[in-house]
């Protein structure tokens, strides 16, 4: 039988090793990285790594830039 406590312990530490990776991609490339650039990077959803940059930002380690260009799919033409 699972235990449910064993669950919310793991989910915990991959948030905290996502976090960890998310912020080490911004402080070996500072004033460059973007959340896509994270996602990228790390493999994750957009949502998660959007959900990972607000967290960095709440808790204040690091802040958010101006807006990047977008490149995707909605980006106005040149």
């Amino acid at each position: 039988m699972l235990n449910t406590d064993d669950g919310l312990d793991t989910q915990a530490s991959v948030r905290r090793a996502n976090l960890r990776r998310a912020l080490q991609l911004v402080f070996r490339n500072p004033g460059t990285q973007t959340r896509a650039g994270i996602a990228r990077a790390t493999g994750l959803t957009a949502a998660t790594a959007s959900s990972l940059v607000a967290e960095l930002i709440e808790n204040r380690l690091v802040v958010e830039g101006e807006q990047a260009a977008s490149t995707g799919a909605n980006a106005p033409p040149p």
